[in-house]
């Protein structure tokens, strides 16, 4: 049975309050997590260093409460969703009765963005439905933006007042009525853009990424960018309306793609957010395994189209089209990676976790075909897991382990094909199955 205010209610109870000062703070969190506490339930607290510091010399019981110190929670809104949704499912499973959690997401006030997080609050009000969760907002209202301050209180149901007790929001509006914030120009886009295709296939979108790209971002983020431009690419030649243009520009440290297609664009709200609920061929999954890479996403729906946008790096000075075309054509062919990433779908052997959908990426040199990089992203409804796997090619065909993770058996050699067998246990991917076996078919276009 759930205690306090919620009791009787079904669902996440959401609620958010404005505080001055640390008293006020106090006010409005110490006896949620006491009384959470003294009736057994999970609290679960995702607050900056400072904040917990003043929680633990407040609580009577700081050991009681889970505090949540990996920033990495609040990396993208789609993470912290599926990331809290996991926890949820875990207190659920061992009997919770009903789950209370308090934190900050990311905005100008507490040194962060607030892009997408606008919609983060609105979803958790439908994503989360399925759990008996108590969820408190609480915002600084000295550093605070007006911008912000609207955001909550047209996503939160219920509203706090300063002394801690709750009233009925009558601003608040449901996931279909809410309409985000409209996202911000990035500088670097006033600029003519270094390539603009129209109607790519995923191969020739990735090479011209791989050009403007190299030795402007860490190799991991240019992996996570290939993976990200694939899976819009093919989104816009799945779902979208031709003719569509993939746009990117370059700053001497970061990289904004635009893949735009001239149709309406999606309209579920929560695109991107979570996965969708059918099989893995169904729109929306690909948009939410591009939100679980390090990238900043971003939907742009304009009058004459949809635009997904993919940003990643720092910012720095645009590059002219003059300055990219007295660089080189091509890296050094020693230090350039040929890409290969396919969409896969993979059967679980626990028929209640229903089909698997992945990105993958093959990556090798070409200067030493036979060393292979393996990045596969893999997503089941709700779950997802990156695994990356380092392979070498020897004389007689057969692939060898260079790290341990994974098990792969030897390639099946079918003209320009690679047909390879995944057999990888829970334990390496962290997915609930006892193994997860995929067939995949790479083309080496």
């Amino acid at each position: 049975m759930r205690t306090g205010a919620p009791c009787g209610h079904v669902g996440n109870y959401h609620e958010a309050g404005f505080y001055r000062s640390d008293a006020e703070f106090r006010a409005q969190i110490v006896s949620f997590i006491e009384e959470g506490v003294a009736a057994g339930e999970p609290v679960i607290i995702g607050y900056d260093e400072r904040k917990v510091r003043l929680l633990r010399s407040w609580l009577t019981q700081p050991s009681a409460v889970e505090f949540i110190g990996d920033t990495n929670l609040y990396a993208t809104p789609a993470r912290a969703i599926e990331s809290y949704r996991q926890l949820f499912e875990r207190h659920v499973a061992a009997g919770a009765q009903q789950i209370r959690i308090a934190g900050d997401v990311p905005h100008s006030g507490n040194g962060g963005d607030f892009l997408g997080w606008d919609r983060c609050e609105s979803a958790v009000n439908a994503v989360w439905q399925d759990y008996p969760v108590w969820s408190r907002c609480l915002y600084d209202g000295r550093t605070v933006t007006n911008e912000v301050r609207d955001v909550v209180e047209r996503t939160h149901p219920r509203l706090l007042t300063a002394a801690g007790g709750s009233t009925v929001n009558p601003r608040y509006q449901d996931v279909h009525e809410f309409r985000p914030l409209p996202p911000r120009d990035d500088p670097i886009e006033q600029s003519a853009p270094l390539v603009e295709l129209v109607d790519p296939t995923p191969a020739e979108a990735r090479h011209q990424l791989l050009r403007i790209a190299y030795g402007r971002l860490a190799d991991e983020t240019v992996e996570d960018l290939l993976i990200g431009v694939t899976e819009t690419v093919a989104n816009a030649w799945l779902y979208g309306r031709p003719p569509f243009t993939v746009r990117m520009w370059a700053g001497s440290e970061r990289i904004v793609v635009h893949v735009q297609d001239t149709g309406p664009g999606p309209t579920n709200p929560l695109v991107g957010l979570v996965p969708g609920r059918d099989s893995p061929p169904a729109p929306g999954l690909g948009l939410w395994l591009v939100q679980q890479l390090d990238l900043d996403v971003t939907f742009l729906p304009t009058p004459d189209g949809f635009t997904v946008r993919l940003r990643a790096g720092r910012g720095g000075e645009p590059i002219s089209l003059e300055s990219h075309h007295r660089e080189k054509d091509d890296p050094h062919p020693n230090e350039l990676a040929s890409l290969v990433s396919v969409r896969i779908e993979c059967t679980a052997h626990d028929p209640p976790h229903g089909n698997w959908a992945a990105a993958m990426s093959l990556t090798w040199s070409r200067a030493d075909p036979g060393i292979v990089e393996i990045l596969v992203l893999a997503a089941q409804p709700h779950q997802a897991a990156r695994w990356h796997v380092r392979r070498e090619l020897l004389d007689d065909g057969c692939w060898r382990h260079a790290t341990s993770e994974g098990a792969w058996v030897a390639p099946e050699p079918d003209g320009q094909r690679v047909r390879l067998h995944l057999d990888a246990p829970v334990a390496e991917l962290d997915l609930p199955t006892a193994s997860l076996r995929a067939f995949l078919e790479l083309t080496s276009g």
